[in-house]
């Protein structure tokens, strides 16, 4: 069986990842803050859009 991290990295729809967090942490108990996998896909479609070349 995968992960809860495995599941979360997997999916490519944000509202499908809060739905499988939701129903995860619900089911494990865990308490998992759905704010900080909205705020880590704005980081990922900034980091896919800026241009970051080290000089």
């Amino acid at each position: 069986m995968e992960t809860f991290a495995d599941y979360i990295l997997n999916e490519k729809n944000l509202g499908s990842k809060m739905e499988i967090v939701y129903y995860l942490a619900k089911k494990e108990g865990v308490f998992f803050e759905k704010s900080v996998i909205f705020k880590t896909e704005i980081l990922r479609m900034f980091l896919n859009n800026v241009d970051l070349r080290f000089r």
